[in-house]
């Protein structure tokens, strides 16, 4: 390439990057991306020209698409500003060449699909083609790369990211009521992988119960019902009913055994079987439930659910000797312990579970804790082992009943089906 062509493409490369970078300070206050796709897509075509010297081979084409990050006003700053920089043939090399043979026009051309609709549904299409007048021909490979730069410094994203939909005509945009449709179909995904993710994060926490998303179909618009009559009298066999999407309509536990880890430490409690264990909340006073038997003993000697935050008293309250060497719970629930002096246990007191007739209604808390509601009734009490009450295993722990395998394989089954339904809703 001779030293008058490199000056000519450093020219025009110089001007393109320059109109690129010199938007006013208020275009280039862009948000924050907060996902893979950017509020608009520009989809950025440079053309070579055919070869100049009678030549019919065409000119040299690349193209790139990229999600760009502006709302609506600060997309439209973009193209008035590149439209008043470089417009067609306004935009010449300083030096006049010898011969128009010796020009070269090297041609921009912008699509810019803006999603500034109803609930960011694509609206507006703008098209802009720029041609700049070069002297000699170039290769467009470092035009491309200086550009893309730009772009990737201004869009805040990477460039050459395929967006979720590129192509956003407004013959293409997805009709009003099917996006509606669409997007109750990603909040309810959303809510479900939430869900999953709490399960994962609790994989390891003691007395947990894995808990499912319930999903069902929204509301129905009914423009015609069944067996309406047609001006025959017969009986119209089906009807015209459109669904509004899905819905999330609860979460349920599972209330399945966790399998038992063996600790050694005589203050730890697995309840086998139903029952929950009851303590006495110091702030409110209520009774709450837990199957999480990590007990310790206070500075009064009293039996409680110890954290780090507060200690709750066992319900019923059992008082633990100063003298005690040994602390045993039976199956049963009988508390028993061995003091100096004797080699017989002491039976101190009596741990009791309690039950609920819909414990899918307790209302769960932290810490693996549960309460009472209208929707789970009141709770029956009774003693381990007996009239359907679950017993006690000491020295072990109940661990989480979460399924590791089957919650990750629910992981990236929603994931793919909420990618897809986001790519589709663009």
């Amino acid at each position: 390439m001779s030293r008058s062509m490199n000056s000519a493409y450093r020219v025009c490369l110089g001007l393109l990057v320059v109109s690129l970078l010199s938007l006013p300070a208020e275009a280039q206050k862009y948000p924050k991306p907060v996902g893979p796709v950017g509020n608009g897509v520009i989809t950025l075509t440079v053309q070579q020209p055919a070869d100049t010297k009678g030549g019919s081979k065409a000119g040299e084409k690349k193209t790139l698409t990229f999600s760009y990050v502006a709302n609506g006003p600060d997309l439209e700053t973009l193209v008035e500003r590149l439209g008043k920089t470089v417009t067609s043939g306004a935009v010449e090399v300083k030096k006049e060449p010898k011969a128009e043979k010796d020009i070269d026009r090297m041609t921009i051309e912008l699509e810019i699909h803006r999603r500034t609709g109803p609930k960011g549904r694509p609206e507006a299409v703008e098209e802009k083609s720029l041609e700049i007048s070069c002297r000699g021909r170039h290769e467009l490979g470092p035009v491309m790369k200086a550009v893309t730069a730009v772009l990737e410094e201004k869009s805040k994203m990477p460039v050459g990211k395929k967006p979720a939909l590129v192509r956003a005509r407004q013959n293409d945009a997805i009709p009003p009521q099917a996006a509606d449709v669409l997007d109750t179909a990603i909040k309810a995904y959303e809510t479900k992988l939430a869900v999953i993710a709490n399960n994962l994060a609790n994989a390891q926490t003691v007395g947990f119960k894995a808990q499912r998303v319930v999903l069902e179909a929204g509301p129905y618009r009914h423009d015609l019902y069944p067996g309406v009559q047609d001006s025959a009298g017969e009986y119209a066999p089906t009807g015209t009913s459109i669904g509004s999407g899905s819905q999330v309509g609860g979460t349920q536990t599972d209330w399945r055994q966790g399998t038992l880890k063996v600790t050694g430490r005589p203050l730890d409690l697995a309840v086998v079987g139903a029952g929950f264990l009851q303590v006495l909340d110091p702030a409110t006073g209520e009774t709450w439930y837990t199957r999480a038997g990590h007990l310790s003993v206070n500075a009064n000697g009293n039996l409680v659910l110890g954290s780090a935050k507060t200690g709750r008293l066992l319900e019923p309250a059992i008082s633990i000797p100063n003298d005690a060497t040994a602390i045993v719970v039976s199956a049963e629930g009988i508390v028993s312990v061995k003091q100096p002096g004797t080699s017989e246990l002491s039976q101190i007191g009596q741990i009791e579970l309690a039950r609920f007739l819909n414990p899918e209604g307790l209302l769960r808390r932290d810490e693996s804790l549960y309460k009472e509601t209208d929707a789970s009734g009141p709770p029956t009490t009774g003693n381990p082992g007996q009239d359907g009450f679950g017993r006690f295993h000491q020295n072990a722990l109940e661990q989480s009943n979460v399924d590791v395998p089957s919650e990750l394989r629910a992981w990236r089954d929603t994931s793919r089906l909420l990618k897809a339904i986001r790519e589709l809703r663009g």
